[in-house]
């Protein structure tokens, strides 16, 4: 069945959805004194050098991170908005030139514990390719947060022009997938896309429509 933008999906536990990246949250925004736990995968320890592990949708896929970080286990705090689905399938579409269903929010149940993250898969696909995350950010401030990302993450690259602030990701290994992270007024997003490698100008346009929607 197609995904539906709004509707959250529980699933008893994060091994139970394909697979979409394992650790890109929890080591890519590893803030120095504090890590941030993914349910499903283990806790960030303090120091450890960044890396980006989605994975392409293929039987080769790694488990995906679960749903976002646990509430007070760090710096982000996840489930706060109602809707993590902030861009259409055409905002997807236009962002890779492919094909992309609505995002569908996945609310996934893990250790007694829930956190949702809207998914998003091209027309064809099972396994998603694209993913949004929405965070509050304690103890620093949104560029605090952003500044220490680009610091950790080799070969970041900040993004003028978007929101509050934005800064890409790539894969460390080259591969055709990223991770945008955006500051707006009151959060902080994540947006993953794989099998594609969109120009910087669309990612300037997604990320701004992700800034303002999300809020």
């Amino acid at each position: 069945m197609a995904p539906v933008r709004g509707r959250v999906r529980r699933l008893r536990d994060a091994a139970a959805l394909p697979a979409v990246l394992l650790t890109a949250l929890a080591t890519a925004l590893t803030l120095t004194g504090c890590a941030s736990t993914i349910a499903g995968a283990p806790r960030a320890a303090e120091g450890v050098s960044p890396t980006t592990k989605p994975s392409r949708p293929s039987a080769e896929r790694s488990t995906p991170p679960s749903g976002g970080a646990e509430p007070s286990s760090g710096p982000l705090v996840g489930d706060v908005v109602a809707d993590e689905c902030l861009l259409t399938a055409a905002d997807v579409s236009a962002l890779t030139g492919k094909t992309y269903l609505d995002g569908q929010n996945v609310t996934v149940q893990k250790d007694g514990k829930e956190n949702k993250s809207c998914f998003y898969t091209k027309d064809g696909d099972f396994a998603p390719s694209g993913r949004i995350d929405v965070y509050k950010v304690n103890g620093l401030t949104l560029q605090e947060a952003l500044e220490r990302v680009a610091k950790n993450t080799p070969n970041s690259k900040k993004i003028q022009g978007i929101g509050r602030g934005a800064v890409l990701e790539p894969d460390k290994d080259g591969a055709p997938r990223a991770t945008l992270w955006v500051a707006s007024d009151n959060h902080l997003s994540l947006l993953w896309i794989a099998d594609s490698t969109p120009a910087e100008a669309s990612w300037i346009d997604a990320g701004n429509k992700l800034a303002t929607k999300a809020g």
